[in-house]
């Protein structure tokens, strides 16, 4: 996990331009080239929303999947902040399930401005909050289903659950040697 946190915020620090660091190579005499450590993966992401957030100011950040048919949507409504995975397609009600993210009181530096990011992953089918480069939250929906670092509130099926999966992250990396 240490390997995609530090990629993710390698990436956004230069950018997000796609382009994998520089190889560490050594050359024998024989000028065979190998690679003496492993490369960490790639984002491999379709869309990336991105923000400037001061928890506990109300802010509502919306970012669509190329899908067309789906949202995710943070906001901080001066208490809470929340991530909400949303199906246009059900107009009535399009709000398919919502994640705990944080309770301003309980966030001690909310008083310093925060970088929010919103990545998609490429089949735009999975979307993953990050604050300060940390994962907070991923909404799957090809599965239909959602974790958070709170594990709150209970999914509205009972057999389900919010808590964190740390295997949720792998959709939003691509293995250079695919």
């Amino acid at each position: 996990m240490k390997q995609y946190l530090t990629t993710f915020a390698l990436l956004f620090a230069i950018g997000c331009n796609g382009e994998p660091p520089t190889k560490s190579r050594q050359t024998s005499d024989n000028a065979f080239t190998a690679r003496t450590e492993a490369m960490p993966p790639r984002l491999a992401a379709s869309v990336v929303t991105k923000e400037t957030l001061t928890v506990g100011v109300e802010t509502v950040v919306q970012s669509d999947s190329l899908m067309g048919r789906y949202q995710v949507v943070f906001e901080d409504d001066g208490d809470t902040g929340y991530f909400y995975a949303l199906d246009t397609d059900k107009p009535e009600n399009p709000i398919i399930d919502a994640l705990h993210i944080y309770n301003v009181q309980s966030v001690t530096d909310r008083d310093k401005p925060s970088e929010m990011h919103i990545i998609w992953s490429g089949d735009g089918m999975k979307a993953a909050l990050f604050i300060n480069s940390y994962p907070h939250a991923v909404y799957n929906f090809s599965e239909g289903l959602g974790c958070c670092r709170t594990g709150f509130p209970p999914p509205a099926d009972a057999s389900a659950t919010h808590d964190w999966d740390e295997s949720q992250l792998a959709h939003f990396f691509a293995d250079e040697d695919k």
